[in-house]
């Protein structure tokens, strides 16, 4: 039987659903936090036998061991201070936007269209911030096992077009909140299969698809190119974008950890902790090849993640 329902009970309805929507969320942050500390447990622990390890040599009468210590120490308590500061350039948004969503019941109650096209663009803006704080939790504790010594990769045989579908389709809602148009070349006689660890390969290409969308202006583009060089026996992921573009003086640091560039990418609350970079750079040497940034101030960037083809 089908039941028609008025405009202020579909008002209700949706307010309903956006409450609803907001305690699920919370859950769902409250659980990434979780894995995040456990992450961060095993790193407590790693660093825990790191340090007795170096007070032992210390005893010995070393002077780098204490070095040595002092420099461990410190990048744990700059990663944990870059998460700080950058969980708080969510959340602010996030309350600021709630802030405005009630307001805007409370002023265009009579007006039953707008204020359901406010509401609307308020829960977008939700989604937007959730997905960046869910990205910022997966790099903290993927920094934390790639930062690992001795850590070790698992490397298969990926098909990466296909991956690069993954990662395109994850992505789409977040480009087309921004009008951004983006798009995948990929070679006609196809792509050799190459050694990978799916997984860290698949973050490593989203931190550079995130990283373009971010810099990228509304009703900009965002190309993914991918080509094979058979002299040099490698593949490359190529991302593409028109933005700001990037200081000279800036492509050398740009993937050193908690490194950003101020002048020209101005600082905005997407912009993250200087992880993702140096996640693509960490998980290009494991798998035995490198990155790089070609980039003009004022035309835009490109990113080209170079990974050697599997030997057959």
């Amino acid at each position: 039987m089908l039941v028609l329902i008025g405009v202020p009970e579909m008002i209700a309805l949706v307010l309903i659903v956006a409450g609803a929507s907001a305690v699920v969320c919370s859950w769902c942050w409250w659980r990434r936090l979780q894995r995040m500390v456990q992450a961060f447990g095993v790193r407590e622990e790693q660093l825990g036998r790191r340090i007795a390890d170096l007070v032992a040599r210390q005893e010995e009468g070393t002077s780098q061991a204490a070095t040595e210590l002092a420099a461990r120490v410190g990048e744990v308590n700059e990663v944990v201070r870059g998460f700080k500061h950058q969980a708080r350039n969510y959340l602010r948004p996030m309350k600021d936007v709630l802030t405005r969503m009630r307001q805007q019941i409370a002023t265009h109650s009579g007006d039953n269209e707008v204020l359901l096209t406010m509401l609307g663009d308020g829960l977008r803006d939700l989604e937007t911030y959730d997905w960046r704080l869910t990205r910022l939790i997966e790099n903290l504790a993927l920094v934390s096992q790639l930062d690992t010594p001795g850590e070790q990769m698992i490397l298969k045989q990926v098909k990466l077009d296909s991956l690069v579908d993954d990662v395109i389709r994850d992505f789409q809602p977040l480009a087309d909140r921004k009008g951004i148009e983006l798009s995948c070349v990929v070679p006609i006689e196809g792509l050799p299969v190459i050694s990978a660890n799916g997984a860290g390969l698949r973050e490593a290409i989203c931190n550079l698809v995130d990283n373009a969308i971010k810099y990228t202006p509304d009703g900009g583009h965002v190309d993914i190119v991918l080509a094979v060089d058979r002299a040099r026996q490698v593949i490359l992921v190529q991302v593409k974008d028109n933005g700001p573009g990037i200081p000279k003086e800036d492509l050398e640091a740009i993937f050193q950890r908690g490194y950003q560039v101020e002048t020209t990418r101005e600082r905005r609350p997407e912009g993250g902790q200087g992880l993702g970079l140096y996640i693509v750079k960490l998980i290009a040497n494991k798998h035995g090849g490198h990155v790089k940034v070609e980039s003009l101030v004022g035309e835009g960037s490109t990113f080209s993640l170079v990974l050697p083809i599997a030997r057959t």
